[in-house]
């Protein structure tokens, strides 16, 4: 599937109802944040949203120490699907 057909399906599934009890719920009992994102997504998913980490949003005031961030996390992905 290409990245846009991706992305419309996750912003498909993210807006249906089912998918929007879950997150209230979780949110509700756990207290952390869940975001449905494409593996291919390179921003940061919660931006500006309620549960926005405060660490990752210091990180996003710099474009290079946000990308960084992103690199090591998509390079954590990669190896976790070896």
């Amino acid at each position: 599937m290409s990245m846009h057909g991706n992305q419309t399906l996750v912003n498909a599934l993210a807006s249906s109802p089912l998918y929007q009890e879950y997150e209230r719920a979780f949110t509700e009992a756990t207290g952390l944040p869940v975001s449905l994102e494409p593996p291919e997504a390179w921003h940061l998913p919660l931006r500006g949203r309620r549960h926005e980490n405060p660490w990752c949003a210091g990180m996003a005031q710099k474009s290079s120490t946000c990308a960084g961030c992103l690199q090591t996390q998509q390079k954590v992905d990669q190896r976790r699907d070896e």
